[in-house]
Formats: C-alpha cells, structure tokens, sequence
C-alpha cells in the first residue's frame, strides 16, 4: 500500500515540475528502440521543445515536493531493510548503503518504480550478481557510487556489451547525484576510470554519470557510445582524444553547460543527434570530417590547425567501359576523408566473330563486328551465296512403275553432295472400258478397264439412268473462294450440309466457301435423294518433324526440316527470328547462333505456323 502511495505522489512531482511524464517516456522509448536504425527525426522533435533548458536540482527534490504536497501521507522507506529483487538475488539496506547480494540477474523495474533503496547514496553489488535490472537505481536522488562486481555482465535491458545501451535506463535520471562507478578489475566486459563506466579495453565509453563536471577520456578509446554523456549539464568542456573515431547517437544530447569540445582528426564518424540540444563551440582541424560535420549542421566552429589532405593512390570502385565512365576513390592516409574522380568513357575495340566461308552446300558469311569491352553489335555480316555444284549425269537409283515415281541421283564432282531428282511414274496403259453391269432405272452400273503393263483392274460405276442429279463428286476450292452446288431442277426442298466447317461452309442456297486447307464433304439431300460432294481447299494442313526447342553454339548452324500435310498443293514456307542479334535463319531454313540468349524461329506454310525455340549457349 505504501508503495502505491508513493508511485502517486512521485507522479505527481513529476507533474508540479512542468515535464509531462508522458513525454519523458516517449523519449526514452525513441532512445532505446528508434535510434538504433539510424533514422533522423524519430517523431520526437516536437515533444523536446517542452523539456526546460535548465532543470534546477529543486525541481526534482521528490522529498520536498512530497512533504509540501496537500494531502501528503508520511512514508518511512527506511522501515524496509532487505527483501528480493530478482528469482535468486536479494538487497538489504543499511543506513544509506544498499547491497545487492546472490546469483543471477536482478529483476527489471518500471520507469517510474519506486525502489526501497530510493535514498540511497552508495550501491553495492556483490559478486555473483550477473546482471542489474533495467531501471533499477533510475530516480534515485542521492545516490553518488554504484560499485559493479566481475560476475555482472548485463547492465539494463541490452545483453551485449557490443550493443550496449541499457546503463542509462538502470543507473541515473537527469538531476540526480551520481557521480562515480567502480568496476572490478577482474570484470570481462566492463571497466571503469575515474568513475566513468568503459568496455573492457577501454575502447567504447559506456556511460558518464550526469553530475560529473569533468571527463578525461583515455587514449584507448575508440567509440563514444549512444548517449553515453547525455544530459551531463555540469560538463563544460570536452577534449576528445586524438585515436577517437566515431561518436554514437544523441551521446551528447542536452548538455546544456558544454560550451566547447575538441573533434580530433580521427574522427570519421558523428551519428545523428549526438549534439542535440547542445551547442558547443567546436575546435577542428582544417579539412577534416570534424570541420565539415560543423559547416553541415551550422554549429560554431574554430580551426586550430590546418590539415592537408595525403591521399592514398586510390581505389577503382568501378571500371570505365564504352558505355559508362568509372569511378575512382581516394581516402586520406592522415585523416580518412574521401574524394572520388570520374575515369572517362572507353573507346570500342572491335573484334570480328562467327565468319564463315561458303560451300556447295552451306551458305558463308562476312561475320559480325562485335565490341570486345561491352559486346555491342557494331556492325551485322550479309550473307554469302552458295558456290555452285558441279553434278555428273546422273544414276536412276530407282526405276519408276506404274503408279510411283523413280529417283535419280546425281553426285557433285566437287564436293561430293549429292541431290535426287524424281522420275515420274510411267502410268497406266488402261484397255478400253468394259461394261460389267448396265445401269437400270433401279441401280448404278459397273463398268472396269485393265492395265496393260501391271494388270491392275480399275472399277467405275454408272449412274442410274433415272437420276437427274448434276451434283460433282468432288470440287476444288481455293481458301476465301466460293462456288455453288446445282442439283437438277427436280429436286425440291434442297438442303445443305457440311462435315467441316472450320475447312468449308455452305448456305441454303448450295454456295460453298472454302475457309482452310483440307478435304471436307457437303452432303445434298432432297427427299429421299442424295448426293455427296467432296470438296478439297488447298493448301498447307500442317507442320511436322519441328522440335519446340533446339541448342545451338555460337559461330554453329543448323538446318530446320519441315514436313508438311497438304491437301492438293503445299504453300510456301517461310522462316523469321525474333531477334537476329542472337539467332539468325535463312530462307533454307539454316539457323546460325550469332550470341549467347534465346531467340524464337517461326515457320509459317499459308495459314499455319511453327514455332522453335532456340538457345544459344
């Protein structure tokens, strides 16, 4: 219950002082989470503009405070002298000396907590206590030595030294009395010197307690860690060790008393805020990152010494080429600034690829010129005709029958190639057509003739002789031409129809269309009679023996071979890439790999098309 009495009554100290507690705790909230990312604003500017440029010790004397608060209740901390404050850990307080003493980590407080050990003005923690509870000796006015043991490796929330921030949320508020930490000797991660909280080495500066007036900073040092001297407002003045190369986050932040600051040459690296709320006279070096993160942030500033740069021979970040100009980087050797040059622009160096000298059988080519840096196309080759065959006279390598065609070949002299021309078939030598059954009024008749040569018998029928029918059996019809079917005029009531219409259409009125390549039947019927008409659309049907994929080396060719389906006559063939700088295809079908990609070759025969993928490797 006392506890609760005294969180109120702390609050309302808060509140009498004019800093919103809401805005203390955002603030401490953006320190510890939004920091770390290296983001400017945080969304906190704002908020800052409401805390005093001076905070007064009286401001904060809770005690005061409380007793003059109407309707305060009297609360003797000293009553308790020991209890728990973590799973293995207790603390017992004698007089004005509180002791930490077990194994383990002490428990995490809230910010605005109220500890049994509130008065008090010396902390000891024992050894096998491994780590200090986030906020657990914040708001604690009069408390001026924290003593940390070897066994403590975690300070605060973060458990990395590397990475170490929570000492300002466990040790201090702004206003407090603390003004010495002591480390033991034997501590693998933290050191201290002249009361000031260090990494082991020495080589980060951790935390400054708020009420030193002085700090002399050890030449080890290396890194000024976040917020590590914030809200120092008795601090006047600082000399940063020459060997000091970076200064963290808001690690100077709202030290109102600091009127000037030596950045050494060595630095090379403020973080954002580092100097919020504070404006110091800044001492630099001429030419070095101290002097211009001044002229940047309009901070005051005075040259002690001139600084000329040494620069390194430098360092090609990237190489020119024809197309883009290079860069090249130089750092000082004394201070480590930079600078950067532009390398120009390079000429082409051409370089001729994939030349081919003609044959009797292979087209040649001039080749193409190809830049050896940025293997850009410069100039396309053409193509070299075919030289010309010298054939012989021929051999009949197959003799030519009846009803199929013989071939003869002939051999170049030169090159040895061969070519077949066909020998067309000799034909039928038919006898003179027999009548083997005459037509009737009822039925067809059968008539046959013989080949004289093979003896093949071949049969016809013939028409009923009532028919009046002048239907054709078959019909030719180009693709986008009409013609019409007549049936006699005794036929009545005429229908149409089609076993095909995506080859050939026909209306009501017997106009038939041809639409693509192939064969299809148009059936006539009126009544009871019927005729059949077999229409064939010339032209290409198909494309086949095409793959869906081929590899092909650059500077190689390859030839495509098509077969094609055809109803009546074949169209013409015809091949394109769709992009000639990697594939090019002749009007032969011959595909020649100019350069490592993938191009498509489309081969089209009327109105059907092909396509092959081809890589280049």
């Amino acid at each position: 219950m006392k506890k609760k009495i005294w969180a109120v009554l702390l609050s309302s100290a808060i509140a009498l002082s004019g800093v919103p507690v809401s805005v203390l705790a955002a603030e401490d909230a953006a320190i510890e989470n939004g920091f770390s990312d290296g983001q400017e604003d945080y969304g906190l500017e704002s908020n800052r503009e409401d805390f005093p440029q001076e905070i007064s010790d009286k401001e904060f004397d809770f005690t005061s405070d409380i007793d003059s608060y109407e309707g305060s209740v009297s609360i003797d901390t000293n009553s308790i002298n020991s209890g728990s404050c973590g799973d293995n850990v207790t603390w017992s307080l004698s007089g004005s000396v509180v002791t930490i003493t077990g194994n383990g980590k002490m428990k995490d407080f809230s910010y605005d907590e109220v500890k049994p050990w509130n008065d008090a003005t010396e902390v000891i923690v024992e050894n096998g206590v491994t780590g200090i509870g986030e906020y657990a000796f914040q708001n604690c006015p009069k408390l001026q030595t924290i003593k940390i043991p070897a066994s403590v490796t975690l300070i605060g929330s973060m458990e990395s030294s590397d990475y170490f921030q929570g000492c300002i949320d466990a040790f201090d508020y702004d206003g407090g009395s603390l003004i010495n930490i002591e480390v033991s000797e034997d501590n693998s991660i933290f050191s201290s010197w002249k009361g000031v909280l260090y990494s082991k080495d020495k080589t980060k500066l951790l935390y400054c307690p708020r009420q030193i007036t002085s700090i002399e900073i050890p030449k080890e040092t290396k890194n000024i860690y976040v917020s590590a001297v914030a809200c120092c407002e008795k601090l006047s003045s600082v000399a940063i060790p020459e060997g000091v190369e970076s200064i963290g986050i808001c690690a100077f932040e709202h030290c109102y008393g600091l009127l000037e600051i030596v950045i050494p040459i060595s630095v090379n690296s403020i973080e954002t805020r580092a100097f919020y709320k504070s404006t110091p006279l800044f001492k630099v070096c001429g030419n070095s990152y101290g002097e211009s993160y001044a002229k940047q942030n309009n901070y005051k500033y005075e040259v002690t010494e001139t600084h000329i740069h040494t620069w390194d021979e430098g360092t090609i970040e990237y190489e020119p080429n024809c197309e883009d100009e290079g860069c090249i980087l130089y750092k000082c050797t004394t201070c480590g600034n930079e600078k950067r040059e532009t390398i120009p622009k390079r000429d082409h160096v051409l370089v001729r690829e994939d030349a081919e000298e003609a044959t009797c059988t292979e087209y040649g080519y001039t080749g193409d010129w190809y830049c050896a840096l940025c293997d850009e196309l410069i100039k396309e080759g053409t193509v070299i005709p075919k030289k010309n065959h010298a054939w012989d006279k021929g051999t009949v390598t197959k003799a030519a029958t009846c009803v199929t065609n013989g071939v003869k070949t002939y051999t170049c002299t030169v090159g040895g190639e061969e070519r077949t021309e066909s020998i067309p078939a000799k034909g039928h030598a038919w006898s003179a057509w027999k009548v083997v059954k005459a037509a009737s009024v009822s039925g067809e008749g059968l008539q046959q003739r013989t080949c004289k040569n093979c003896e093949k018998v071949e049969s016809k029928s013939i028409a009923k002789l009532t028919s009046t029918q002048t239907i054709p059996s078959t019909l030719t019809v180009k693709t986008g031409k009409t013609s019409t079917l007549k049936p006699a005029s005794s036929w009545k009531n005429v229908k149409y129809s089609t076993s095909n219409k995506k080859i050939v259409t026909v209306d009501k009125k017997g106009k038939v269309k041809g639409i693509s390549a192939g064969t299809a039947k148009i059936t006539v019927k009126s009544g009871s009679k019927r005729a059949v008409c077999t229409i064939t659309v010339p032209g290409t049907t198909a494309i086949k023996n095409i793959k869906s994929s081929i590899n092909v080396k650059k500077g190689k060719s390859t030839t495509l071979k098509p077969k094609l389906s055809y109803a009546g006559s074949p169209d013409t063939v015809t091949y394109k890439s769709s992009n000639k700088k990697i594939a090019i295809v002749s009007k032969y079908g011959k595909i020649t790999g100019k350069k490592k990609g993938t191009a498509t070759i489309t081969i089209k025969s009327g109105k059907i098309t092909k396509k092959c993928k081809v890589k280049v490797k």
